[in-house]
């Protein structure tokens, strides 16, 4: 048995966990569809597909990255929202590359520009679609692009070899190596960088002893002078139990106000998910509400984020939370599907579309649901109907403004159209109480009927 047996079966344990372990189907899982499969297709051509990372200029545009066995990478792009996928060709040959490589991150901050880190120590650049590409090396061919992060079309950040910085303000044209942190004893890794403004930066770090392979410290650095000095800010963890901690991706909007996604490892494999806020820019970071998720496999390792108010964090094999409120609240809306397989990444390029790419060489594209039998349901008289608290969580009371003339039938149905429960209420009430225990988490639309008229409202369950 080789290391190719063992690399085998550590891809096949979470897809079983998958199958053994997933409790019932999520609601949101109704909206997600399959907009590329490579798995199927290419098989017997190149091998399995495994998608790596996705990031879309706008909700038309996106482009992901894959690789496959034997050390072979392709990109997949979409111009038209994800409905057509194409492949555009990186000769790496003819650029200067003469082994093979391995495409590890994306970014593609507008419809022209698209940059593409590979472990060659290289960046390879396209400003125009994906037609012609550029060859830009950062490190000698040991020392891989970790992650490149474009904030816009002028100005990015980059990972090299995991302590090495560089920063761009030319398009990616040219890039400057930063000053890193001076982490005393410690071996430091850096994971995530993001540029905040003209010389400020904020990275994730582990810092590990010499011969250790722990990491004795988690947290960030941060530096308003362009790396000259640097601030160490710890993560500290209400629960301290945990056996190890990651802090694996962060995102910024507006300035200072940031979100963090990882997890922490309990006793024998339990997982337990975290995401963190912060609104000064990384000095002090603060865990969300309602994002304790516990895993039998992993934790959240990627996040989007659309605005302030709207995120989602993914982790594999597939977990999926999402914010809408700015992370005071956070709905649990894995899939479980043959379909994931083991979540890579998440884009959300748009507050009503995002992408996730995953381990089995599929992407997948999520709509908000539009509810179109609300506007066929407009009542001539409004009855007055008001749901509280909403979200709910275990059950939720709906308000009338008057007392009902006639006996009212109310129904809630998923947002495909399927019934998933009906009450009546009686004649005279003014309120009526509806059990939400045992619904999976999501969006519902509540009808109520009565005398003719209808009204229609939207409905959010939470765990309880």
């Amino acid at each position: 048995m080789g290391p190719s047996y063992f690399f085998r079966l550590t891809l096949l344990i979470p897809l079983l966990l998958l199958i053994l372990l997933a409790p019932a189907r999520a609601q949101f899982d109704a909206h997600w569809e399959t907009v590329d499969s490579l798995y199927g297709t290419t098989r017997p051509a190149i091998g399995p597909v495994y998608y790596e990372r996705i990031a879309c200029a706008d909700p038309l545009h996106c482009v992901a990255v894959a690789n496959v066995p034997v050390w072979k990478s392709l990109l997949r792009a979409t111009r038209d929202g994800g409905n057509t996928w194409t492949t555009p060709l990186v000769d790496t040959a003819t650029l200067g590359v003469r082994n093979a490589h391995v495409f590890i991150s994306v970014s593609h901050p507008s419809p022209e520009l698209i940059l593409v880190a590979s472990d060659s120590g290289s960046i390879y650049r396209s400003s125009d679609g994906g037609e012609s590409w550029k060859r830009i090396e950062l490190m000698p061919y040991k020392d891989g692009v970790a992650e490149i992060h474009m904030m816009n079309t002028r100005i990015g950040v980059a990972v090299v070899g995991y302590p090495n910085l560089f920063s761009t303000d030319d398009e990616g044209e040219s890039w400057q190596k930063l000053t890193p942190p001076n982490a005393g004893e410690y071996l430091p890794r850096y994971t995530r960088v993001r540029r905040l403004g003209q010389d400020t930066y904020v990275l994730t770090a582990y810092l590990f002893l010499p011969d250790s392979n722990s990491a004795s410290h988690v947290g960030t650095y941060r530096t308003e002078n362009s790396g000259a000095t640097w601030s160490w800010r710890p993560v500290i963890d209400t629960n301290r139990n945990g056996i190890g901690g990651v802090f694996a991706d962060m995102e910024f909007v507006g300035g200072d106000d940031g979100m963090a996604v990882g997890w922490k490892r309990f006793g024998m494999g339990e997982y337990r998910s975290y995401i963190r806020q912060t609104s000064d820019g990384g000095a002090l970071w603060t865990v969300s509400p309602d994002t304790a998720v516990v895993s039998a496999t992993s934790g959240t390792g990627q996040l989007a984020r659309f605005d302030s108010q709207h995120a989602i964090a993914v982790g594999p094999p597939s977990l999926i939370l999402r914010t809408s409120d700015g992370g005071t609240s956070w709905i649990n809306e894995s899939i479980v599907s043959w379909r994931v397989g083991g979540i890579k990444d998440i884009a959300y390029p748009s507050r009503d579309r995002a992408f996730l790419v995953s381990h089995v060489g599929t992407i997948l594209r999520w709509t908000r649901p539009v509810p179109t039998s609300v506007a066929l349901t407009i009542p001539e008289r409004d009855l007055g109907v008001h749901a509280f608290p909403n979200p709910a969580r275990g059950s939720v009371t709906l308000a009338f403004d008057d007392e009902l003339l006639q006996q009212a039938v109310i129904e809630i149905t998923a947002l495909d159209g399927r019934l998933i429960r009906r009450v009546e209420a009686t004649v005279g009430s003014r309120s009526a109480s509806i059990d939400t225990g045992g619904l999976p988490p999501g969006q519902y639309l509540v009808v109520v009927s009565s005398a003719g008229s209808r009204s229609a409202l939207m409905l959010t369950v939470y765990p309880e």
